[in-house]
């Protein structure tokens, strides 16, 4: 199955004032080998992405 992550828009929220934040436990995590390239990559193309403001 492929599945696709895409890196042009993040998230802004207040984590003290969330709505989007419940207090479950996570499902799950990903791995450093995972993680570190997309965040890499991220920060590489951060100043083309569109912030996404969800505190409004």
């Amino acid at each position: 199955m492929r599945l696709w992550l895409i890196l042009d828009e993040y998230n802004i929220d207040i984590v003290g004032q969330s709505f989007y934040l419940e207090p479950a436990p996570p499902l799950g995590s990903f791995s450093k080998a995972f993680f570190l390239p997309l965040l890499r990559a991220f920060v590489a193309r951060r100043k083309t992405t569109a912030e996404v403001n969800r505190f409004r």
